[in-house]
């Protein structure tokens, strides 16, 4: 239940609850999967904050998800400025998930600002059938997206 809370709580912009909630979970379970890419996400907020990316990548480095470790990964190191770090955590990604984890790659396009391959991959999204879709309405880093004739036509892809 926390990890779910944490999620709430941070849809909400409550992060400093949120982060307890997450590391709640990482207390009780230490080894339970996502919750230290959930974290970092909190701590990377909007990646403006360069010792808060630093903290978000130290976070997720002992993830057990190696997609949620490459997503966030690529976002931090894209907010520290670390290009080339970005792009091999991004590549690496798209080259090992491109089957499971086409919402998590569209996010970091997204993040990165590169908006015509965040569409792509949320299109791809949908035709694999990605549960991180559930999100598309409160995920934050897909926020900027929501405007425009783009977005409405996701939307109607994703209604089938």
């Amino acid at each position: 239940p926390h990890g779910q809370l944490g999620k709430v709580l941070s849809f909400q912009g409550r992060d400093d609850e949120a982060i307890a909630s997450y590391r709640k979970v990482i207390e009780l379970s230490p080894a339970f999967s996502g919750v230290r890419h959930w974290l970092s996400i909190v701590l990377l907020g909007d990646g403006h904050d360069r010792a808060k990316a630093e903290l978000a990548l130290a976070a997720v480095a002992d993830e057990p998800s190696e997609s949620y470790r490459l997503e966030t990964r690529a976002m931090a190191c894209h907010a520290l400025g670390r290009k080339a770090e970005s792009d091999a955590a991004l590549a690496e990604l798209e080259a090992t998930h491109a089957t499971d984890s086409a919402w998590q790659i569209a996010v970091v396009h997204a993040f990165r600002g590169d908006d015509d391959a965040a569409f792509a991959w949320l299109d791809r999204a949908i035709e694999n059938r990605d549960s991180g879709l559930t999100f598309a309405l409160a995920e934050p880093y897909i926020r900027r997206l929501r405007s425009g004739p783009r977005w409405e036509e996701f939307l109607r892809k994703l209604r089938g």
